[in-house]
């Protein structure tokens, strides 16, 4: 299965907001992983992780959540040049997890729209969200850090880089399916 998350310039609008007006992507993780694993959690196969220029500039309040400057995605290539290679990481894959599946498909969906390449991505056709999964935990939020101390009874340094977010959804999800809660 893959475990992924996206880092963006902000929320997406509605549906009927232009698509102009909508975020962008600026960093895109995934993993390829074995939920099993060992005591150190699930194994990892294959990682993907891109920054990705954006449409817009990262507003500072952005940069505050992210760390990701418009500096530091000066360079980087843009979603015209990303997705093909991660299209390629994702096919023939059938389950992928976010913590927020539906903000992290909906940022691809944008994306994949402003390049008419919506219907070629090949998308995974379980999408699994661990926010959703987690509703019956008796959490005082559903972050991923909450969900993380309740899970390990440790911290973990929220640090909004999609490839850290995607390093402890991968853990997380091992947990969540080795007590049952979610089922695979």
């Amino acid at each position: 299965m893959i475990v992924f998350d996206t880092e963006s310039t902000g929320l997406p609008g509605s549906a009927l907001r232009r698509l102009s007006e909508q975020p962008w992507t600026i960093e895109i993780a995934a993993v390829k992983v074995d939920l099993v694993g060992d005591a150190d959690g699930p194994h990892v196969f294959e990682t993907f992780h891109e920054l990705v220029k954006p449409g817009a500039p990262i507003t500072a309040q952005i940069t505050q959540i992210t760390g990701i400057t418009n500096e530091m995605v000066r360079e980087a290539p843009p979603f015209s040049d990303v997705w093909p290679r991660f299209a390629d990481f994702v096919r023939g894959e059938t389950v992928w997890v976010a913590h927020n599946c539906a903000h992290d498909v909906r940022m691809l969906e944008l994306d994949l729209a402003r390049e008419q390449a919506v219907t070629r991505f090949p998308w995974p056709t379980v999408h699994v969200c661990t926010v959703e999964h987690t509703k019956e935990l008796p959490l005082v939020d559903r972050k991923l850090t909450t969900l993380y101390k309740y899970l390990f009874d440790e911290p973990l340094k929220q640090t909004h880089r999609a490839l850290d977010d995607v390093a402890a959804l991968a853990k997380v999800t091992s947990a969540l399916v080795t007590r049952g809660v979610l089922h695979l």
